[in-house]
C-alpha cells in the first residue's frame, strides 16, 4: 500500500487520533469537518473593491523640506481607508562645506597659491606657487623630495596655462612622502617625451596639526540600515478635529521590528540604506552617485502601521479574510487627515583619537557621532602620518528631500452594506489598533528611573521599550507597576530582548550588517508583555488603574553630553464609536 492509506489502515476510532478524526460525516460526538470542502468553499463576502490611489496633499503638491510638515486630506467618496504607504524621493548629494582646511585638502584642481596636498615633511602641508615659464597642459612637474629612505618625489598634471607658459592650475597625482619646500626648487617637466627644466616655488605652511591629510572630494559613506526611515519624525492621524493616533519616529521603528516579516523588515533597512556596493557602502568614487555635480535620486516607499493591525498571516484562507482599516462610510460628515511631520537633516562630524597611523592611498573609516543617517565615514589618506586628538565638523548631511507622496488602499462596500452602517440606531463600535507614546529625556547621569505612564488608556498587549543611553550604555531590568503592585516582579532585559516578544507571536527583528554582525541602534528593542499573545483578550485596560509606573534599570549613567532618552511605545486597541455619520474613541 502506498503512505497515502496509512492512516486509514491504522484507524480504528481509539486513541489520539480517534479524538481528532473521524470516517462518518454524521458523528454523534462533535461537528465534522472535511479539509476538502469546508467553510472556505460555501462562506460568501459581501461584494467589495479595493485599489491602491494617491491622497492629495494640502498646499504644495507634496514638496517639503526637512523640520517642515505635510497634511494629506483623505477622499471622502470612500467607504474603507486601508494601509497607507509613504513614498519619498531624495537626493544623496555633497552638502558637506567643509574641504580644504585643517583635517581635509581637496585632491582635485588646485590653482597656483592655494594649498596643495603635497607629502611634505614636519607635519605641514604646501603652498603650491610658480615661476617657471614654458610649460603645456599635459605637463607632469616632478618635486623632488628629501633625500631619505621611504621618500618618494611628488608629481603635478598641469592643467592651465598662463601668459608665457605660466602654470595656473594644476593636479596633484602623486602627493609624495617627504616633500620639502625651497624658492625656485629646481623641478623637471616632461611633455610629449622632451624633458627640460623649470622652477617652481614649494612653500611650507603648518595649517594641518593633525599630522593627517585625506582628501575631501570623494569619501565613502556607510548609512545606517533603514536610515531613509528616520526622516519621518512623527504622523498624527486626525478625524474631524480630534488626533485619535500619534506615532512617533520610535514607534514607527519598533512597531516595523515587531509586526514585519523577516524578508519585509529586511527589504524595509536594506532600501532604507543608501548604498552603491554589496558592502553596504555608498562609495562617492562610483559615477552613478554624480558626488561632484547633482547627486543621486532615490525613491524610496514605507508602510505606515496607523490603525490597520498589520500582525497576521500573509495569505489567510477565504474565510478569515478581514479588514482592519477606518470605516469612513460609517462616519462621511467627518474629514480624515494624515499630517507628516520631517525630521532635522542634522550636521555630520567626527572624532579622530590620537595615535592613528594611517598609511597614503588607504581609506580610514571614522565613527560619524549622534547621526541618525549615517554610521561611519571614510578617507583616503593623501600622505602618511599619525593622528593628533580633534573634531571635524563637515556640515549638513549629504541628504536632500525633493518630494514625499502620501498612497492609501481605498476600498469600496456594496450598497447594502454601506447603508446598514449608517443606519444602525445604537452605532457601529468597531476596535482599532492603536499605540500610545511615552518620551522621557531627563535619564543623564542616573542608574535607574521610573517613569509615569498614567496618560496610557488603551487595552494594552504589549509595551516596547526603545531609545539611545550612549555608547555601551543599555537595559538592565525592567518592572512595571498597577496601582503600586507589581504587574510580573523584575524581568531581565535578556528575556525582553528575545522571549518575551516571541512568546507573544510578536517577530523578533533585528539589523543585521554584511559580516552578520548586529548593528544595535541604541539600548535596542526590549518587549514587555501584557498579555498571553499579541493582540488576545488578556490584555490589560490600563484606562481602568490610576498608577501605571514603569522602572528601568541601566547598565551605566548615561551621560548628558549624548542627549540620552528612552522612549515607550503601549500597543494594543480601542474602540471608536461610529455613530450619526460621525466617530468617535468611545473606550480603552
Amino acid at each position: 500500500m502506498s503512505g497515502a492509506v496509512a492512516a486509514h489502515a491504522a484507524y480504528n476510532g481509539s486513541g489520539t487520533q480517534g479524538l481528532a478524526v473521524t470516517n462518518k460525516i454524521q458523528d454523534q460526538e462533535g461537528d465534522v469537518m472535511s479539509v476538502f470542502w469546508n467553510k472556505n468553499d460555501t462562506t460568501r463576502q459581501l461584494l467589495h473593491g479595493s485599489t491602491i490611489l494617491e491622497v492629495p496633499a494640502s498646499g504644495n503638491n507634496g514638496n517639503v523640506d526637512f523640520g517642515g510638515s505635510k497634511i494629506f486630506t483623505i477622499n471622502n467618496d470612500i467607504d474603507c481607508l486601508g494601509e497607507l504607504y509613504l513614498n519619498m524621493k531624495v537626493t544623496i548629494e555633497n552638502n558637506f562645506t567643509s574641504n580644504r582646511t585643517g583635517f581635509f585638502e581637496n585632491s582635485g584642481k588646485h590653482t597656483a597659491g592655494q594649498v596643495a596636498p603635497f607629502g611634505a615633511t614636519a607635519n605641514n602641508s604646501s603652498v603650491g606657487t610658480t615661476t617657471g615659464a614654458g610649460y603645456k597642459i599635459g605637463d607632469v612637474i616632478t618635486i623632488a623630495a628629501a633625500s631619505a629612505t621611504g621618500n618618494r618625489d611628488a608629481k603635478l598634471l598641469v592643467t592651465e596655462i598662463g601668459t608665457g607658459g605660466t602654470v595656473t592650475s594644476f593636479v596633484v597625482t602623486d602627493p609624495g612622502v617627504g616633500v620639502v619646500g625651497g624658492t625656485n626648487k629646481a623641478t623637471t617637466t616632461t611633455a610629449t617625451g622632451v624633458t627640460t627644466t623649470a622652477t617652481i616655488d614649494v612653500v611650507l605652511t603648518t595649517a594641518n596639526t593633525t599630522g593627517l591629510t585625506f582628501s575631501a572630494d570623494t569619501p565613502s559613506l556607510k548609512f545606517k540600515l533603514g536610515a531613509l526611515t528616520n526622516i519621518i519624525e512623527r504622523i498624527e492621524y486626525q478625524v474631524g478635529t480630534q488626533i485619535w493616533q500619534t506615532l512617533e519616529k520610535d514607534d514607527v521603528r519598533v512597531v516595523y521590528n515587531t509586526e514585519m516579516s523577516e524578508a519585509a523588515y529586511n527589504t524595509v533597512s536594506r532600501r532604507g540604506r543608501p548604498a552603491t556596493q554589496s558592502s553596504s557602502v555608498y562609495d562617492t568614487l562610483d559615477s552613478d552617485t554624480n558626488w561632484s555635480g547633482n547627486g543621486q535620486d532615490l525613491d524610496v516607499t514605507f508602510i505606515i502601521p496607523a490603525l490597520t493591525k498589520t500582525l497576521a498571516p500573509q495569505l489567510e484562507t477565504f474565510s478569515n479574510v478581514s479588514e482592519s482599516g477606518y470605516p469612513l462610510a460609517a462616519a462621511p460628515h467627518q474629514s480624515v487627515k494624515v499630517k507628516i511631520y520631517l525630521a532635522n537633516r542634522g550636521d555630520i562630524s567626527f572624532k579622530i583619537p590620537a595615535g592613528i597611523t594611517v598609511s597614503q592611498g588607504t581609506k580610514e573609516p571614522f565613527a560619524v557621532e549622534n547621526s541618525q543617517y549615517l554610521s561611519d565615514i571614510s578617507y583616503t589618506s593623501i600622505y602618511s602620518g599619525t593622528s593628533a586628538a580633534q573634531e571635524v565638523s563637515l556640515g549638513p548631511a549629504p541628504i536632500s528631500l525633493k518630494s514625499i507622496k502620501l498612497y492609501a488602499k481605498h476600498m469600496i462596500m456594496c450598497n447594502e452594506e454601506r447603508e446598514q452602517m449608517k443606519a444602525m440606531p445604537l452605532g457601529l463600535p468597531k476596535r482599532l489598533k492603536m499605540t500610545q507614546n511615552a518620551l522621557i529625556t531627563d535619564v543623564s547621569n542616573v542608574q535607574q528611573k521610573t517613569i509615569d505612564l498614567d496618560h496610557f488608556s488603551l487595552y494594552a498587549s504589549h509595551l516596547i521599550i526603545s531609545g539611545n543611553l550612549g555608547k555601551d550604555i543599555y537595559i538592565k531590568s525592567a518592572e512595571l507597576k498597577l496601582n503600586s503592585s507589581s504587574f510580573s516582579g523584575v524581568l531581565p532585559a535578556q528575556m525582553l530582548d528575545y522571549a518575551a516578544a516571541s512568546s507573544l507571536g510578536l517577530y523578533v527583528n533585528r539589523n543585521i550588517e554584511d559580516d552578520q554582525s548586529e548593528a544595535l541602534d541604541g539600548v535596542g528593542i526590549l518587549v514587555f508583555p501584557l498579555s498571553s499573545s499579541a493582540y488576545s483578550g488578556s490584555s490589560v485596560p490600563f484606562n481602568r488603574f490610576d498608577s501605571i509606573r514603569l522602572s528601568l534599570t541601566f547598565t551605566g549613567a548615561p551621560p548628558s553630553d549624548v542627549n540620552p532618552y528612552i522612549s515607550i511605545t503601549c500597543v494594543g486597541e480601542t474602540t471608536a464609536l461610529f455613530k450619526g455619520g460621525a466617530a468617535s474613541l468611545a473606550m480603552y
